[in-house]
């Protein structure tokens, strides 16, 4: 074993916080990568099991007989071997992280690989899934491997995988459409946002990444001052089922979503927060809930995962909420999320108002939920559909407390 262990093992450490963007973490791992003069890289963090350059150098000395020049990377799997199918299966499970890379190979990810990430926690897992699965091999170490309990930080990371993952290998593998399909998108998802540079991307990938192509998405800048719109276009160029529209200046939700509803194409309209995604089935399922149902339906919803942005920047989930019925009154709200309107009943409403005391700025969404209830059916169905992340400084958490004075004007009759 030479003295210098960290003349063969270079490891690289979590991002303490992970507030910073994937871009800005990735553009600092390559830096130094490029630096290191070490032919392997370890990743070391809560998910990840070795800290220490000699520890690295003794599991990959163990397993160096047996690694190929094909083989990349080197994924550690702690429960001995997982026969999940795929790597992305395997790495799902948590129990299975990549972890040892060859630098020229790591080197190259890093500098090419441009896909969005909700926090740079999962960049290895990216990194990894973009690579011919065939270049990952499983890291036999001798000796049993030590099975400690989980920390709360450990099983949060664990449990969100899953959820987040399946969006990653889409993004990393997905193949540009190259012209929009004869007949028109079954779905219109409309997405919102004003200043929401660090956030967009997440959501627009994980439209893209829908297994059922039958949707059109409607990007609308409300005015930003921000990289919003350069965000966006990085995401969908050549995607010819996506359009940018951008306002001029800066008016409130309500009127960005009724320029989304005059453009809109499909038969139902769905709202897409820029906080939060779609799993890669939700656009199929929504189908399917549509062909079932009659022609009374003006809204349906689904279940869906509630997931928390702490102030490191992290995403914990923090489980599922049933479908559930509107509920409006003077003093407290509940609306559906998602929200999948029948196009047509928003049109026959004339869409948002935009003429209450905020201007179409808060609780659009009680509003127009209570109208399409009052006119239609709303039908709940079982199954997670989307992903609603919830942030102390969102424009519905920050202004709560508004509520009451608000619904008391708006709906004096109650």
């Amino acid at each position: 074993m030479p003295e210098n262990c960290g003349s063969v093992v270079h490891v690289l450490l979590d991002p303490a916080d992970l507030r910073t963007t994937p871009a800005a973490y990735r553009a600092r791992l390559a830096a130094l990568v490029r630096d290191s003069m070490a032919p392997w890289i370890a990743w070391s963090g809560s998910l990840f099991p070795i800290r220490t350059q000699r520890a690295s150098y003794d599991a990959l000395t163990s397993a160096q007989g047996g690694i190929a020049p094909s083989i990349l990377c080197l994924a550690k799997c702690e429960m001995g071997n997982v026969a999940e199918p795929s790597w992305l299966s395997r790495f799902s499970s948590g129990l299975c992280v990549p972890w040892l890379w060859r630098r020229h190979a790591l080197l190259d990810l890093l500098d090419t690989l441009q896909d969005p990430l909700p926090t740079p926690f999962y960049l290895p897992f990216q990194l990894a899934l973009a690579m011919d699965p065939t270049a990952i091999a499983q890291a036999d170490l001798d000796g049993p491997v030590p099975i400690r309990p989980p920390t709360a930080t450990l099983r949060a990371r664990r449990d969100a995988l899953p959820h987040i993952l399946p969006i990653v290998a889409a993004s990393v593998r997905r193949s540009r459409a190259l012209s929009l399909p004869a007949q028109p998108p079954a779905i219109s998802i409309a997405l919102c946002a004003y200043n929401e540079e660090e956030r967009i991307a997440w959501a627009i990938a994980s439209v893209l990444a829908q297994s059922d192509r039958s949707w059109e998405l409607l990007i609308v800048d409300d005015g930003s001052d921000d990289g919003t719109v350069a965000a966006a276009r990085a995401c969908t160029h050549s995607e010819p089922r996506v359009s940018l529209l951008r306002r001029s200046v800066n008016e409130g939700k309500a009127h960005a979503l009724n320029q989304a509803l005059a453009a809109a194409r499909g038969r139902f309209f769905l709202e897409l927060d820029a906080d939060d995604w779609l799993p890669p089935h939700a656009i199929g399922s929504m189908r399917d809930a549509i062909a079932d149902s009659d022609n009374g339906v003006s809204l349906l919803t689904f279940d869906h995962f509630v997931w928390r942005r702490a102030r490191s920047g992290e995403l914990l989930p923090r489980g599922i909420l049933p479908a559930s019925a509107p509920l409006v009154t003077r003093r407290a709200a509940r609306v559906p999320i998602p929200r999948l309107f029948r196009t047509g009943a928003l049109r026959e409403l004339g869409g948002w108002r935009t003429s209450d005391a905020s201007g179409g700025r808060l609780f659009e969404d009680v509003a127009i939920t209570r109208e399409v209830q009052h006119g239609g059916v709303v039908a709940q169905h079982s199954g997670v559909l989307y992903h609603r992340v919830i942030r102390q400084s969102s424009v519905s958490q920050s202004h709560r407390r508004a509520y009451g004075p608000w619904a008391q004007s708006q709906f004096p009759e109650m």
